[in-house]
């Protein structure tokens, strides 16, 4: 059975011309109380998100639907943990990212998440979320994305 991740934009009434999300959010479903805080507040700071809300719909491509958000989006923020990388999502997402070459910020969420992370992330300007709260994560966020 296939199954399609449908992807919600947080930036209803976005800024952008073409309203396609400029930073796409991935993650493992354990974090989807704290993403879901970041998401919130960087749309309250300007910038347009997009991420799976959790929604199977039956038929269609899932990688389809996740290519074309990640197509649109400016940066990927991808939320590590050691579970994270264990995530065949996660990975899909990472390495599509990398294949279409966009910038791409971790933020690690536990020391374990940093320490076992592969070198393509662990080598990146990222993140160190251990003890930050969503706002503070979002903050450092949206100054990454709006960095040249």
């Amino acid at each position: 059975m296939n199954s399609t991740r449908t992807l919600k934009s947080c930036g209803e009434g976005s800024r952008m011309a073409d309203s396609r999300p400029s930073v796409f959010l991935s993650y493992t479903r354990d974090e989807v109380p704290f993403v879901r805080a970041v998401a919130n507040e960087l749309q309250q700071r300007g910038v347009d998100v997009s991420f799976d809300e959790t929604r199977l719909e039956p038929g269609g491509s899932w990688r389809d639907t996740i290519d074309d958000a990640l197509q649109s989006a400016k940066v990927v923020i991808v939320f590590v943990t050691s579970k994270t990388l264990a995530s065949s999502f996660v990975n899909f997402e990472i390495g599509a990212a990398f294949g279409r070459e966009k910038r791409i910020v971790p933020v690690f969420l536990t020391e374990g998440g940093r320490r076992d992370a592969p070198r393509l992330l662990s080598t990146v300007g990222g993140i160190d979320a251990y003890d930050l709260k969503p706002e503070e994560v979002a903050e450092q966020i949206a100054e990454a994305v709006n960095a040249p």
